[in-house]
C-alpha cells in the first residue's frame, strides 16, 4: 500500500531534482574552490587539507599510495584497483561493501556532519547555500542537512545537493494517516527514515540515498489496528542514489531496512449475558505487512532487509457464566438452587503479518537481505469458567427434606489460535516463519453448593385423656450436595506449531446436609415420654465432582494441551441424633423385660461423591459419620455411609487415579436403658410401672472405603474403612429414670462391625488397599 501511494509523487520528485541537479553541475568548481579557500585556515599544510576530505583515506582504501597516482593509472580500469576478484569480473562483494562502509563512507560522513554541525561549518554553508540558492530548489541547499517533517508539511526535505541527510519524516499521532516520506539526499549523504504511521495507516516511505555516496533510509512502522481499523504495513526503504552516473561508477551505498508492519488488534473479551452465560470473546486482528527493503547500489552496496511482519492480535477471553440464582419456595418453587451459566468461548487470534521482501543486491556477487520474520499468531483467549450452582433453601415450619444445591455450570472452550504470517519474498534468505497461536485453556467447571441441613424435630405435648395439646414434628434428613460442572476442553492450535490449550478443571461436588435430631412427645402431667418416637434424619449424599476438560489438539509440530483434573466429590452429611429422654420418663413399650427400646435406630450417614475423572482424578468423598442416641433411650446407633470412590486418571503425560474418600465412623450405639414402663393407660395421668434391662443393643456399622480410581500410569489409593459404634452401659443410679432396677445392664449387645478398606485403584503402578475398621466394643 505504500509503494503504491507515494511512488507517483516520489517519481516526479526526482525528475524535478535531476533537472535543477544538471544547473547546479556546472557550479561544482566554484564551491570547490570556495571550500579550499574557505577551509584552508583550518590546518597548517595543504596535506592536512585533503586528509579532512577523507581523500588519502580514500586512495589508502583501494590500496593506491602516492606511487600509485601516476599517469599510467586508468581510474576505470578495475583491475587497476588491485583487489582480489577484480581480473574476475566479480569486483565489488558483500564483504567489499561492508568494508567500504566501516573504512571509508562511514568515517567520511562522520566528518561531513560534524562540518555541517560546527559553529564555523554552519557560518561557511550559508554563504554558499545563499550563493547557490536558485540552482538548489527542492533541496536544503548545497551543504546541509534537510528539516525533519511536521504536521504541515508531512515529508522529511532533501539533503544538500552536495553533502548533506535527507530529513526524517513525520510520524503520525492521527488515526489513518500515514507516516511522511524521508527525505532524499542529494550528493554524498543518507536518506531520511520514513515516519511512523497513525493507528490504521502504514508508515512512510524511507529516502534515497546520495547519487555519488550514501545509504537509503529505513521504512517508517506501519500503525497499529484498532477495533474498525485494520493494521498499517511497514514503509519501503529507500534504496542508494542511482539515477547519477558520477564518472561512471554508478551510486554508493546500501539500501534502506524495510518498516515493521503494525500489531493486530487485541479481541474483547466476553461479558456475562443477560440470559447468565458468558459471551464469546472478539476475533484477534491482522497485523500488517512489512515493508520491502531499498535496493542496494548496483556497484558496490548492500540491499537492505525487508521488515518484520507485525504480531497478530490474541483473541478474547469467553466471558464467564453467572452464578445460578438462590432456590426459593415462593410461587410454588421447588427451593433448588438454579444452574449455574456456561463460560463463552475464547475467540481466535489474528494472523501475523507477512515479512518484507529484501532490497535487491545489485550485482552477481551482489548480497541481498534477510527477508523479514513473519508475525506471531494471536493466542487463542481463555473459555470463561461456569458459575457457581446457587445454595438450595429448607423449608421453614413442618419437617421436608433440604433442597438439592444447583449444578456448576459448563466451562467454555478456548478458542483456536491463527496461523503465523509467511517469512518475505523468495529472492532472498527465507526470514523465519512466526510463531503459531497457542490454543486457549478451557475455563473451569464451576463449584456446586452445598445441600441445607435437614430440620430438627420438635417435640409435642399431650394432656390427661389423650388429647394433644401441640403436635410433635418429625425431622427431615439433609439435601443432597449438587454435581460439580465438567470444565470446558482446551482450544486447538494454531498453524503447524501451536500448541493445544489446557483442559478446564471440573468442579468439586458439594457437602450433603447433616440429618435433624428426633423428637418426641412428651406428658405435660406427668412430664414422661407419651408415645412413639419421632426418628432421627439421615444425612445427604454427597455431590459428585466434575470431570476435567478434554485437552485441545496441537498443531502437526506442535503439543497437545493437559487434560484437566477431575472435581472431588462432596463429603456426606451426618445422621441426625435420637431424641433425647434424659429429664423425662421413657416409656419403652408394652412388652416384657429384653423388649428393644422404641426409638429403634439413629440416622444413617450419608455416602460420599465419587471423584470426576481427569488427568488427576477427582478423590472421593467422605461417608457422613452415623447418629447417636446421646442418652438411655435403648437404640441402636446410625450406621455410617460410604465413601465415595476415586475418579479415573486419564492417560496425558502423567495421569493419576483419584484417591478414595475414608468411609464414615460408625455412629456410637445408644446406652442400654434399665428402665422399662409397663403400658400404662394413656387416658389416666399415671399408672403401675416395672421395670428390666434392655437387650441385644448394638453399636452403628462404620462405612465402607471407596475404591481408588483406575489410573492410566498410576491407581488411586482404597479409602478406609469407618469404624464401629461402642454400646454404653448407663449408670443412672438405683432409681433409674423414674425409680428402675438400677444400673443392671443387658444382654446381647454387640459393638458395631467395621467397615471395610476400599478396593486398590488399577493401573501400571498399582494404589494400593484401604484399611479396614476397627470393630466397636461394648463399653462396662
Amino acid at each position: 500500500m505504500a509503494d503504491d501511494r507515494r511512488g507517483n509523487e516520489g517519481a516526479q520528485t526526482w525528475q524535478k531534482r535531476s533537472r535543477r541537479r544538471d544547473r547546479a553541475i556546472g557550479a561544482a568548481a566554484s564551491v570547490g574552490a570556495f571550500l579550499t579557500f574557505g577551509m584552508a585556515p583550518l590546518a597548517a599544510a595543504p596535506a592536512a587539507q585533503a586528509d579532512d576530505f577523507g581523500l588519502d583515506a580514500f586512495w589508502d582504501f583501494f590500496g593506491l599510495g602516492a606511487s600509485s597516482t601516476t599517469s599510467n593509472f586508468d581510474l576505470f580500469d578495475a583491475t587497476a584497483w588491485g583487489i582480489p576478484g577484480a581480473a574476475d569480473g566479480g569486483l565489488f562483494d558483500a564483504d567489499f561493501a561492508q568494508m567500504w562502509q566501516d573504512s571509508f563512507y562511514l568515517p567520511l560522513h562522520g566528518l561531513l556532519q560534524d562540518w555541517i554541525n560546527s559553529d564555523f561549518g554552519s557560518s561557511v554553508n550559508g554563504v554558499i547555500n545563499q550563493m547557490f540558492a536558485p540552482f538548489t530548489d527542492g533541496f536544503c541547499g548545497m551543504i546541509c542537512n534537510g528539516a525533519d517533517g511536521t504536521a504541515e508539511s508531512v515529508d522529511g526535505q532533501a539533503g544538500g545537493l552536495w553533502f548533506g541527510d535527507g530529513g526524517n519524516g513525520w510520524s503520525s499521532n492521527l488515526d489513518e494517516v500515514a507516516g511522511g516520506n524521508g527525505g532524499h539526499a542529494g550528493g554524498i549523504g543518507n536518506g531520511g527514515d520514513g515516519g511512523a504511521g497513525g493507528l490504521g495507516a502504514d508508515g512512510g516511505n524511507g529516502g534515497h540515498g546520495g547519487e555519488m555516496w550514501g545509504n537509503g533510509g529505513d521504512g517508517g512502522a506501519g500503525g497499529n489496528g484498532t477495533a474498525t481499523l485494520a493494521a498499517g504495513d511497514g514503509g519501503t526503504g529507500g534504496s542508494s542514489g542511482q539515477a547519477q552516473d558520477f564518472f561512471g561508477m554508478g551510486a554508493w551505498g546500501n539500501g534502506g531496512n524495510g518498516g515493521a508492519g503494525g500489531a493486530g488488534w487485541t479481541g474483547t473479551n466476553g461479558s456475562t449475558g443477560s440470559d447468565g452465560n458468558g459471551t464469546n470473546g472478539i476475533a484477534g486482528g491482522v497485523a500488517g505487512n512489512g515493508g520491502a527493503g531499498g535496493a542496494g547500489s548496483s556497484f558496490v552496496g548492500i540491499g537492505g532487509n525487508g521488515g518484520a511482519g507485525g504480531v497478530g492480535g490474541s483473541g478474547g477471553h469467553g466471558g464467564n457464566g453467572a452464578t445460578g440464582d438462590a432456590g426459593t419456595f415462593d410461587n410454588n418453587g421447588s427451593g433448588n438452587g438454579a444452574v449455574g451459566g456456561n463460560g463463552g468461548d475464547g475467540a481466535v487470534g489474528g494472523k501475523g503479518g507477512v515479512g518484507g521482501a529484501a532490497g535487491i543486491g545489485g550485482s552477481a556477487n551482489g548480497s541481498v537481505g534477510v527477508d523479514g520474520d513473519g508475525g506471531l499468531g494471536g493466542n487463542g483467549g481463555l473459555g470463561g469458567d461456569g458459575g457457581t450452582g446457587a445454595n438450595g433453601l429448607a423449608v421453614n415450619g413442618l419437617g421436608a427434606n433440604g433442597a438439592n444445591g444447583g449444578d456448576g455450570g459448563q466451562g467454555g472452550n478456548g478458542g483456536a489460535a491463527a496461523a503465523g504470517g509467511a517469512a518475505g519474498g523468495a529472492s532472498a534468505n527465507a526470514g523465519a516463519d512466526g510463531v503459531d497461536g497457542d490454543g486457549g485453556d478451557g475455563g473451569n467447571g464451576g463449584n456446586a453448593s452445598a445441600g441445607t441441613h435437614g430440620v430438627d424435630g420438635i417435640n409435642g405435648s399431650t394432656a390427661a385423656g389423650g388429647g394433644t395439646i401441640n403436635p410433635s414434628v418429625p425431622a427431615t434428613s439433609g439435601g443432597n450436595g449438587a454435581v460439580g460442572g465438567n470444565g470446558g476442553a482446551g482450544g486447538n492450535g494454531g498453524g503447524v506449531a501451536g500448541n493445544g490449550g489446557n483442559g478446564g478443571v471440573g468442579g468439586a461436588g458439594s457437602d450433603g446436609g447433616d440429618g435433624g435430631q428426633g423428637s418426641t412427645r412428651i406428658h405435660e402431667d406427668t412430664d414422661s415420654v407419651h408415645g412413639l418416637y419421632n426418628p432421627p434424619g439421615n444425612g445427604g449424599t454427597g455431590g459428585a465432582g466434575g470431570d476435567g476438560g478434554a485437552a485441545g489438539a496441537g498443531a502437526a509440530n506442535g503439543s497437545d494441551g493437559q487434560i484437566g483434573d477431575g472435581g472431588n466429590g462432596g463429603n456426606g452429611g451426618k445422621g441426625g441424633n435420637l431424641a433425647d429422654p434424659t429429664d423425662n420418663a421413657s416409656v419403652e413399650g408394652p412388652d416384657g423385660a429384653g423388649t428393644m427400646g422404641p426409638q429403634g435406630s439413629a440416622g444413617t450417614g450419608g455416602a460420599g461423591g465419587a471423584g470426576g475423572s481427569g488427568a488427576t482424578g477427582g478423590a472421593g468423598g467422605n461417608g457422613g459419620d452415623g447418629g447417636s442416641d446421646l442418652r438411655a433411650g435403648g437404640a441402636h446407633g446410625g450406621n455410617g455411609g460410604h465413601g465415595g470412590a476415586g475418579g479415573a486418571g486419564l492417560e496425558n503425560t502423567d495421569g493419576s487415579g483419584g484417591v478414595g474418600g475414608d468411609g464414615g465412623a460408625g455412629g456410637n450405639g445408644g446406652e442400654g436403658s434399665n428402665i422399662r414402663w409397663g403400658d400404662p393407660n394413656w387416658a389416666t395421668t399415671s399408672g403401675d410401672s416395672s421395670s428390666g434391662p434392655i437387650d441385644n443393643v448394638r453399636g452403628g456399622a462404620g462405612g465402607d472405603g471407596g475404591a481408588g480410581g483406575a489410573g492410566d500410569v498410576t491407581g488411586g489409593n482404597g479409602g478406609n474403612g469407618g469404624n464401629g459404634g461402642d454400646v454404653l452401659t448407663p449408670h443412672l443410679g438405683d432409681d433409674g429414670l423414674n425409680g428402675g432396677a438400677g444400673d443392671t445392664p443387658g444382654t446381647g449387645s454387640t459393638g458395631g462391625t467395621a467397615g471395610t478398606g476400599g478396593a486398590a485403584g488399577t493401573g501400571p503402578n498399582a494404589g494400593s488397599a484401604g484399611d479396614a475398621g476397627t470393630p466397636g466394643t461394648v463399653l462396662p
